[in-house]
């Protein structure tokens, strides 16, 4: 799996430790870097209460390869709403909480196949039954 490098939080308290970038797949608890998928329902809303910025966003967008509209669509809102913040503006809580759980989802994904190319890819694969 690979491993994109953040930086982590030097605090101890795991409330504070996630990393600034969430919500990408991981955040880190000292050296380690934690799937998404381990986090508990309240660190996952503590995630939202911060807010999710357009910068987490993009940040997410490129690591599991996805472009506007999917993603729009996948977050059920307009692709103008995705575009429309810039840097640190921050979404609103029933959207940041859609961003979370999508991100929530990729982690398990990636652990599940080992793989976050492989996931990806077959994620688009159609299965004729």
């Amino acid at each position: 799996m690979e491993n994109h490098t953040i930086m982590p939080s030097n605090s101890k308290n795991i409330e504070n430790s996630f990393v600034p970038e969430a919500p990408t797949p991981y955040y880190y608890e000292g050296n380690a870097a934690i799937p998404l998928k381990d986090l508990t329902p309240i660190q996952k809303m503590n995630i939202v209460r911060r807010g999710i910025t357009k910068s987490y966003l993009v940040r997410l967008k490129n690591i599991i390869a996805l472009d506007y509209d999917a993603l729009a669509r996948a977050l059920s809102v307009t692709r103008s709403t995705l575009i429309n913040k810039t840097g640190d503006q921050k979404f609103n809580d029933n959207l940041a909480e859609r961003i979370v759980a999508l991100a929530d989802l990729y982690s398990f994904g990636y652990d599940v196949f080992e793989d976050e190319k492989r996931f990806n890819a077959l994620r688009f694969q159609v299965v004729v039954g």
